[in-house]
């Protein structure tokens, strides 16, 4: 044996050979285990310095949207044919009530691990096929609150009843509440009762007692934001249909038709429509896409929508450091684009003759990539100007499958139309 080694016993020896094959063997897996929710570089990881995010180098080419073709002859067709029947199913709807609630989930914490748990796991998994590693993989979720909500509407006015047992806020704020001493603190349980009416004209009312008042007057009267409850667009059940509080009659005119064409699933004829739209607002520039998949039984009703928003800013450059967090390199800033996607889906029910509604929608995050990982072999400039599914890499679509971090869901217990002499409520505004 070396002399090297004769003076340590050989027991130190092996543990530090043990130890430096598990290091290697944890890295693969630590790089599995993290989330490519989003590649944008945070910040506020960088307290210490004030960094000043300078103005995009370039116009990004999803902005030009001329290079876009109009629709055929006969994708114009059949997206008037879409409208017609959309307008003749709304025109059926003159009234009604519907009872749901809506329950937000966030993904289970997962445990903490010890160093040669996650070593074991790490061997495990190579040796497990990938079935096996997707059933256990599969994600468990807490619900974080739910709101049970009845909703009555005829043509002038919208009325809403919202009771809740909530961990956080709909959209997944936490809760903050005015405690009798006056401090703003954190609530871990909070149950609410708030009633809304918003007229034709989309002013707004909120309940105080026996009487109607203005919500925006109501809400300046308050010194803190903390007690006054918040009114979600996701309260009225119509929001669920396209991720939007309309129909799809304004749907399509407030977007940009890029697609829309019959295709075959499962041998099933459905509707494909993709709408498209690009802005910018100061220094950021975005665009949409959304991708809708109808239900056969109705054509005009999304079974599945895909939105995938699509992001350029400039992002500092940083310094990876061993055991350290990253840190920016001052004065030098990359353009980049990314992309993040949610999904809903939903399914339909018949409430009556001629009128369907979802009884079930299910919104949720997905993942989101770089577009320099998506597309590796690409140039910037020959980067795909809409991110349509089909344009995805295979290994990103699997994750596109996968859980996701949090999801609402909303469940329709009753929904009745055309009710004649339906009550909405005792309207009286006081000012």
């Amino acid at each position: 044996m070396s002399t090297k080694y004769k003076n340590k016993p050989i027991y130190k020896i092996l543990l530090f050979l043990i130890l430096l094959l598990s290091i290697f063997m944890l890295l693969p897996y630590i790089s599995e285990k993290t989330p490519q929710i989003s590649t944008k570089t945070n910040t506020s990881t960088f307290p210490h310095e004030i960094i000043s995010i300078p103005k995009l180098s370039e116009t990004p080419q999803f902005m030009k949207t001329d290079t876009i073709p109009p629709l055929s002859i006969q994708q114009t067709q059949l997206l008037e044919e879409l409208i017609t029947e959309a307008k003749e199913c709304t025109d059926k709807i003159i009234n009604g009530e519907i009872e749901f609630s809506v329950t937000l989930y966030m993904k289970s914490p997962s445990e903490p691990e010890n160093f040669f748990k996650a070593v074991w796991e790490s061997v495990g998994n190579r040796l497990t096929t990938q079935h096996e590693k997707q059933k256990n993989s599969e994600q468990t979720y807490d619900s974080e609150g739910k709101w049970d909500i009845t909703y009555r509407f005829d043509k002038d006015f919208e009325f809403f009843d919202i009771k809740a047992v909530k961990n956080r806020e709909m959209n997944r704020r936490l809760i903050t509440i005015l405690s009798p001493n006056g401090q703003i603190r954190n609530a871990d349980s909070y149950s609410t009762h708030d009633q809304f009416l918003r007229h034709k004209e989309q002013t707004l009312y909120i309940r105080v007692g026996a009487h109607w008042k203005p919500y925006s007057q109501w809400c300046l009267s308050h010194p803190v934001t903390t007690d006054v409850p918040d009114f979600y667009e996701k309260y009225n059940p119509f929001w669920w249909q396209f991720g939007y509080p309309t129909n799809i009659e304004t749907f399509i005119q407030n977007h940009n038709p890029t697609v829309v064409k019959m295709v075959n699933i499962n041998g099933i004829p459905q509707v494909y429509l993709q709408v498209y739209q690009s802005k910018q607002v100061e220094s950021t520039s975005w665009a949409e896409t959304i991708e809708l998949l109808m239900h056969p039984n109705t054509g005009i009703h999304p079974k599945r929508i895909l939105k995938g928003v699509r992001r350029a800013s400039m992002e500092p450059e940083v310094e990876e450091n061993w055991f350290e967090t990253p840190t920016p390199i001052p004065g030098k800033f990359t353009y980049a684009e990314s992309v993040q996607y949610s999904r809903i889906t939903s399914e339909l029910a018949q409430y009556e003759p001629g009128i369907w509604f979802p009884k079930t929608v299910t919104e949720e995050e997905l993942s989101g990539a770089s577009l320099s990982k998506l597309f590796p072999e690409l140039p910037r400039s020959e980067y795909p100007i809409i991110m349509k599914e089909e344009l995805l890499p295979d290994w990103f679509i699997k994750e596109l499958q996968g859980n996701s971090f949090w999801k609402r869901v909303m469940t329709v217990h009753r929904a009745a139309f055309n009710i004649p002499n339906l009550h909405i409520t005792n309207f009286k505004p006081q000012r």
